[in-house]
């Protein structure tokens, strides 16, 4: 059974700016229990460019022309290689070259009207390695696999926000699902990338996370505030601000009394939890759609 407690005082006010990125790494929050929301009000993002601005030449002079070359392969099927652009042999089958440049053009506009649309941006917290696959540490990147396999997106690298990420289309809104490959005390870094890229507001942004400071079978969502000791939740409020929306599933147990932190949030679920972990995981899947649909709220589901 799954109980809903409203966190208690949760006060209203405007999203703040995303902060500079040379923000101190070493900024502490506070006790992690207050709940601090805010108008959710849309933003009215400027039109731009994928490339960070005027159309780039046909030989991907900056990493960001790629994703242009992408809109290549949607509008004409058709698969190339980014480095051959512009030069004699395309590896475009059936476009010359000399209409390239006229392609990727037109790939800018397009991806500029995508853009100007709202995005969420949910990210999972977790490390990369197989080693650390169901970890609790990982309990984010469960999270998102799930969530990508019930809607039928795939995940693919991207360094330029080191991370993988996966898009799809929820209830007429974009969605970039995010998986920082930062490692878990990095991840603001990732997110930051990303939300400068795509010009995604913290308002816009959910971040699903394992919580140490709350036992396993539970799962607290909040609006804002501090780290509450969680290191990934320290580098996102330090690159990105402590506003952002979170899932936090709780992952202690009684065994944690008998070992560090640190190799207790690394280790694997037991047998008990891993049972119940689908439950946990499925109720992160209609949380995560309600921050899309616009329907979230400030919860405890135990």
């Amino acid at each position: 059974m799954v109980n809903l407690l409203g966190d208690n005082d949760v006060a209203l006010r405007s999203a703040r700016s995303l902060p500079t990125s040379n923000a101190k790494r070493d900024g502490e929050g506070n006790d992690g229990e207050n709940v601090h929301a805010y108008s959710p009000a849309r933003r009215e993002a400027p039109v731009r460019h994928a490339g960070g601005g005027t159309p780039q030449n046909a030989e991907c002079p900056d990493e960001h022309a790629g994703e242009n070359l992408h809109c290549v392969n949607r509008l004409f099927g058709v698969r190339h290689d980014c480095t051959s652009l512009g030069k004699k042999d395309s590896g475009i089958s059936g476009i010359k070259d000399n209409h390239i440049s006229i392609l990727l053009h037109l790939c800018y506009f397009v991806n500029s009207i995508y853009y100007f649309t709202d995005m969420k941006l949910i990210v999972g917290l977790g490390n990369p390695e197989t080693r650390y696959e169901n970890t609790r540490h990982n309990t984010g990147f469960m999270a998102l696999d799930r969530f990508a396999k019930t809607h039928d997106a795939t995940f693919a690298a991207q360094k330029k926000f080191k991370a993988e990420a996966a898009e799809l289309t929820l209830h007429g809104e974009k969605v970039l699902l995010l998986k920082p490959q930062t490692y878990y005390n990095l991840s603001g870094e990732a997110v930051r990338a990303t939300a400068d890229f795509y010009k995604i507001t913290p308002a816009d942004v959910l971040i699903i996370h394992d919580e140490l400071m709350l036992p396993f079978g539970t799962v607290r969502t909040r609006i804002g505030g501090s780290d509450a000791g969680n290191n990934g939740i320290k580098s996102i409020n330090q690159h990105m601000g402590n506003e952002t929306t979170r899932i936090r599933v709780g992952v202690s147990n009684s065994t944690r009394e008998h070992i560090d932190d640190v190799n207790f949030v690394l280790g694997k679920f037991t047998g008990e939890e891993q049972a119940d972990l689908p439950q946990l995981l499925e109720l992160a899947d209609k949380l995560i759609e309600q921050f899309v649909s616009g329907n979230f709220e400030t919860t405890t589901h135990r």
